[in-house]
């Protein structure tokens, strides 16, 4: 093999590599924005959920009296 066999199979092995440098770029960048996203959402979940807990302990806190379990027994007895 001569050193220009050599150079151009260099050359071929350096493209392939930025090839797939630039596939592996494009899919980092993918999934980046894919966890922005579940991010986002996971954001928005916890504000519901702190508003729910929110509320909860608001009701709680209303009530006068605690429940018994005469207060869960069912009309019919």
């Amino acid at each position: 093999m001569n050193e220009s066999d050599k150079r151009q199979l260099l050359e071929k092995r350096i493209i392939a590599v930025e090839e797939s440098l630039m596939h592996v770029e494009r899919l980092v960048k993918q999934l980046n924005e894919v966890a922005c996203s579940i991010q986002d959402r996971l954001d928005g979940h916890d504000r519901t959920l702190a508003h729910l807990v929110e509320v909860a302990g608001q009701l709680e806190a209303s009530q006068d009296k605690k429940r018994t379990l005469e207060d869960d027994r069912p009309p019919h007895y």
